[in-house]
């Protein structure tokens, strides 16, 4: 359920849309406690935002949010109307609300949120990826000098598609139909301007979590449609190949609902990030057509050390040294959404090491900062080291605790039969006497698409098939609990097999 939020009020809850409603602005200079129009509301807004942590997200009305409601609608009744242009006919009553249906109930709840707490039109801060607190979003509403309430009737909804068309286009002979399920970051960035340059493809629907985003997205990348629910794009036939970018903890169930309905998928990493959605997967069906997005592996400079790697005699050591600073306060941050960076990030370099070793990882340790002066995470500041079943040692070394600029974001050492491989920040390539430099760095966006398209257009193997990412987020897993104990742990044979 998510809520959109403009000039012209619309409210979306699954099917239905509310039809605009007023807007009401309450004057900046409105005293708290002389009116108890704002501490009831804003008792609303703490009580939901309370419920949004609790439910990780998934709106809940909460105990005592329909009393706060009741109270709230009781004091507008005694507002004067004041024909100023701060303050407008305010008209809402408990008999508008009917607490019984539960779409309308969390649609009402979550309206008031928002519309409160942001009173301007920027349209992408309505779908935070971390709730906002309630209390500082409405000092934040009222120093814009004027806060908003969204008055609708139910008696006047309507239902209307699910699907927001935007033009009907012919199909070009032979190109794949992509659907894209979600619009955040990483996929403006990289995945929907690579799709879209690429005649292999054309994206034909978006989904995405706020009416802005989906809209905004599907018309830069000629769309035919877009909508707030992503089951409208694994249902429809016409698509052949989904592209799962959502934020980590959506991946798992996303995936198996796409799986379930015969769908090619793509999904970005980590596949999983807890036991319970590694145990899921397990269940996907061997046949199943699912590509893991790990892109430095199709990075040019990648893809040259694997294959001077390959032809080695004896084991190798290889080193991943990873240079971040601090993590911001976002959903990947967050160990139960994004799975924090030990899961949520060091996934691609563990993933990295044992492609480049190409042999199965047997044991596993981790190490992170010690003594009482350390202020920072243990999460963000680590050493894991993988042992490999013929005699190789990989390490990811991971901080966040110097800086960028001058100084590369990564960078991989490979030591293997009296050779050396140093890969700089993925500009710079060096192999014994030889060196390679390119103007800036290539992780591998592009690479990657290409020749997903290209198995997804011959019917061939997926690129890095779902074990392989599974293995990945196992050893990040196996990681944490070996940065928890302080002991190494045994890596386990994935019951799916893989490319080991």
């Amino acid at each position: 359920m998510v809520i959109g939020v403009g000039v012209g009020v619309a409210v979306h809850a699954e099917r239905v849309r509310l039809p605009a409603g007023r807007i009401v602005f309450l004057p900046a200079d409105l005293d708290p406690e002389g009116a108890p129009l704002v501490p009831a509301l804003a008792v609303c807004l703490r009580s939901l935002a309370c419920a949004r942590r609790e439910c990780r997200g998934r709106v809940r009305v909460p105990d005592g949010f329909w009393g706060s409601l009741a109270a709230l609608a009781a004091r507008t009744r005694e507002i004067d109307v004041v024909d100023d242009g701060d303050v407008e006919t305010l008209e809402i009553s408990p008999k508008h609300l009917d607490p019984s249906d539960s779409a309308t109930a969390a649609a009402m709840a979550e309206a008031i949120a928002v519309v409160a707490a942001l009173s301007s039109n920027e349209l992408e801060r309505l779908a935070p990826r971390i709730p906002v607190d309630a209390e500082a979003a409405w000092r934040e509403a009222l120093a814009r000098c004027r806060g908003v309430l969204l008055l609708w009737s139910p008696a006047a909804a309507v239902t209307t598609s699910p699907r927001h068309v935007l033009a009907s286009r012919a199909a070009r002979r032979g190109a794949i139909r992509v659907g894209v399920v979600g619009c955040g970051a990483f996929a403006q960035l990289h995945h929907l301007p690579n799709l879209h340059r690429e005649a292999a493809c054309r994206i034909e629907a978006v989904a995405a979590a706020s009416p802005a985003s989906a809209l905004q997205t599907a018309r830069q990348y000629d769309a035919a449609w877009c909508t707030l629910d992503y089951r409208e794009i694994l249902r429809d036939p016409a698509i052949d190949l989904v592209m799962l970018l959502t934020r980590h903890d959506l991946h798992v169930p996303i995936l198996l609902e796409a799986v379930a309905a015969g769908k090619s998928v793509f999904v970005e990493k980590p596949v999983a990030i807890d036991w319970q959605g590694l145990r899921a997967l397990a269940t996907v069906p061997s046949g199943a057509r699912v590509t893991v997005g790990f892109n430095r592996r199709f990075a040019r400079f990648a893809v040259r050390a694997r294959q001077a790697l390959a032809g080695r005699r004896g084991p190798a050591m290889v080193s991943y040294t990873a240079n971040f600073g601090p993590a911001a306060a976002a959903w990947m941050a967050d160990p139960v959404e994004g799975g924090g960076r030990l899961v949520g990030v060091a996934c691609h370099y563990l993933d990295m090491v044992t492609w480049l070793v190409g042999a199965r990882p047997t044991r596993i340790s981790a190490e992170t900062l010690q003594g009482a002066r350390t202020s920072v995470t243990p999460e963000e500041n680590f050493v894991v080291s993988v042992g490999y079943e013929d005699g190789s040692l990989a390490t990811v070394w991971f901080s966040s605790l110097g800086r960028r600029g001058p100084i590369p974001k990564e960078r991989i050492e490979c030591f293997f039969d009296g050779d050396i491989i140093v890969v700089d920040d993925f500009r710079r390539f060096k192999h014994n006497d030889t060196s390679i430099a390119s103007l800036r760095p290539d992780y591998g966006e592009r690479g990657e698409v290409r020749a997903l398209l290209a198995s997804e257009g011959e019917r061939g193997a997926p690129t890095v098939p779902l074990a392989e990412g599974m293995l990945a987020s196992m050893l990040s897993l196996l990681a944490r609990e070996a940065l928890s104990s302080g002991r190494p742990v045994d890596v386990p044979v994935l019951e799916r097999g893989g490319a080991w």
